[in-house]
């Protein structure tokens, strides 16, 4: 059955009200604060409501993925409160092409739309070229995309023929895929190359794999470790099972709201408030088994952009 195409469903950066509701958000900028920066923070306090609702992140779903890329909402209102240049941006970018099963993450350090240009070059290097050479087509983007600039790259190729499915995955830097599958209680990160592509030129290990019933790649940029911010006892795998086990339709949004709550602690000087998502985040969950032949042939590129 051909797939549907994808659906993307555009969520608030800030909810409407927030700021209003949590009030402990502004108390550090005002504190111990000379008086010529405390009248720049008032001014932006009274206009951060206009952020509320307004600007938005992609949550994208189809049979057998989904994915998001999201510009951190601690990240952002430190920006705005601060008067940065490009208050809102998003250096992650994700990549998806149903039709040919291909699905990536890509993070660009500091404000640049870098990711995306890696990822429409890619797009674009797909075209009228049915058998891939992996390693070739990596080092092509390594040494004429991103020698100027660098990048991470986390990249799944199914081939979902039945009853076998197998994949292929690339890592370059801190961007991570886990592999697993919920019944078996298992999930293992696929090591990659440590260098980002563009700081050297990639050495483009292909690795092979296969996947069972019930399997899943989930594949995201380094902002996801906020997902356990002040919880350091808990890994990232095991709070991560918390959302791969049971009913998994939501799973992106559920794991972005974690990873850009509000945190309220006890200090000396009292209770504080704060963001998490300090980062861009970028997520992509694929079920293999879940993947429907023929997906649309538009490819998605989300993400690497300025806001405003």
């Amino acid at each position: 059955m051909k797939q549907k195409e994808l659906a993307i469903e555009w969520l608030p950066l800030f909810e409407k009200g927030v700021f209003k509701e949590h009030p402990l958000l502004f108390e550090p900028f005002f504190r111990n604060t000379p008086a010529y920066l405390q009248r720049r923070y008032r001014q932006a306090k009274v206009g951060i409501a206009a952020f509320e609702e307004t600007v938005r992140w992609p949550y994208l779903k189809g049979c057998g993925i989904q994915g998001g890329t999201h510009p951190g909402t601690g990240k952002s209102f430190t920006n705005i409160m601060t008067g940065a240049r490009q208050p809102i941006y998003n250096s992650d970018c994700i990549y998806v092409n149903s039709a040919r099963n291909i699905f990536a993450v890509s993070d660009s350090p500091g404000a640049t739309t870098f990711s995306r240009t890696l990822f429409e070059e890619l797009d674009q290097r797909l075209l009228g070229h049915r058998e891939i050479d992996w390693a070739r087509l990596i080092g092509h983007l390594d040494h004429d995309v991103a020698r100027n600039q660098f990048a991470t790259l986390a990249l799944i190729a199914v081939d979902a023929t039945r009853p076998k499915v197998r994949a292929k995955a690339f890592v370059a830097g801190d961007s991570i895929i886990f592999h697993g599958n919920p019944y078996r209680r298992r999930m293992v990160a696929i090591e990659g190359q440590s260098a980002f592509l563009g700081r050297l030129y990639a050495n483009p290990k292909i690795i092979d794999l296969e996947a069972e019933q019930g399997d899943f790649f989930f594949i995201a940029s380094d902002g996801i470790t906020s997902i356990r911010q002040n919880e350091t006892s808990e890994t990232l795998e095991s709070m991560l099972w918390k959302y791969l086990t049971g009913c998994m339709d939501r799973l992106i949004v559920d794991v972005m709201a974690q990873c850009n709550r509000i945190w309220v602690e006890e200090t000396i000087n009292g209770p504080r408030a704060s963001f998490c998502g300090n980062d861009d985040c970028s997520i992509l969950l694929i079920e293999p088994g879940r993947l429907s032949e023929g997906g649309p042939a538009k490819s998605h590129i989300l993400g690497g952009c300025f806001h405003g």
